[in-house]
């Protein structure tokens, strides 16, 4: 089944859960600006910058008392802006620079309550990711993300979750911690990410300073795989992530969340084995907008 099938049959379900809900459903957009700046390739006077623009769409059901059936939509476009001394690299001979790299992507998470004590939950999730120019067909990607936790009585969450991810010319089975943990009335420890494609769900030590204002310090490996060309050939950047965060809640629906941080231990390695290239660490920061109905 290819992805433009796909789509219009996540729209049917999307709308099928709409009709059948228990109870109101919740919704929630998002946009985020992403910066990256300029890393420049190790033993090369490369360098490259990055800005990222994120939209996303989720929405979740209550579909009977202990199921939970939740959407996301989401578009990302991000500009590469290369300064290249040496044209070979890192660019293979055979590839040109790119200007633009577009995802599209979709997920839909089922929740189970199995008991007074363990939730589980299962994500298939779907993926188009491309240089600009290519097509969106030839990109799709799919995999999926399934995890359980163990409820204490105090209300804190931990347990494991698998993500399986056949992503162009790279297939993946990822393990990661997933925890909801309240430490006490200020300070939480959480995944501030979902785990899909782009790595697994991180952690996050954040604190409460009021009803409105927090703050939060965190890690995660992040990747992004797209394709460069039309030759079955991808690219991936892959950099560990590390963050500060100040969120704030300007009224109970509009959420403002700003982060800084650095990445490092960055490569960006293309399939066929036609390179791989080390990066130096950089600055990130980014804006993030939530809206919830």
């Amino acid at each position: 089944m290819t992805i433009k099938l796909i789509y219009p049959i996540a729209f049917i379900a999307f709308c099928s859960a709409s009709a059948f809900a228990k109870q109101p459903a919740e919704f929630s957009v998002s946009a985020t600006n992403i910066y990256n700046g300029a890393s420049e390739f190790k033993n090369d006077n490369t360098e490259l910058k990055r800005d990222t623009w994120m939209l996303s769409a989720d929405s979740n059901f209550q579909l009977a008392q202990r199921w939970k059936l939740g959407f996301s939509f989401g578009y990302e476009n991000e500009n590469f802006d290369w300064d290249i001394a040496r044209p070979s690299l890192p660019i293979s001979t055979t590839i040109a620079p790119w200007d633009k790299v577009k995802t599209v992507k979709a997920s839909v998470t089922l929740s189970h309550i199995l008991d007074r004590n363990w939730v589980l939950s299962a994500t298939p999730i779907i993926q188009s990711s491309y240089v600009d120019g290519l097509s969106m067909s030839d990109a799709h990607s799919y995999g999926i993300v399934a995890s359980g936790l163990y409820r204490f009585e105090s209300g804190n969450m931990v347990g494991v979750g698998v993500a399986y991810t056949n992503d162009l010319n790279r297939v993946r089975t990822t393990p990661y911690l997933a925890i909801n943990w309240k430490i006490n009335d200020n300070w939480k420890l959480g995944n501030p990410f979902k785990s899909d494609f782009s790595g697994p769900a991180g952690l996050e030590l954040s604190y409460q300073l009021n009803k409105d204002v927090s703050f939060g310090i965190g890690g995660t490996l992040k990747r992004h795989r797209f394709l460069v060309n039309g030759e079955d050939i991808s690219a991936e950047i892959e950099e560990t992530v590390t963050f500060i965060r100040a969120s704030w809640n300007i009224t109970p629906q509009f959420i403002a969340s700003v982060y800084a941080g650095c990445n490092s231990n960055g490569t960006l390695e293309y399939s066929h084995d036609l390179g791989k290239f080390d990066l130096e660490g950089h600055s990130a920061g980014a804006l993030s907008l939530t809206y919830k109905f």
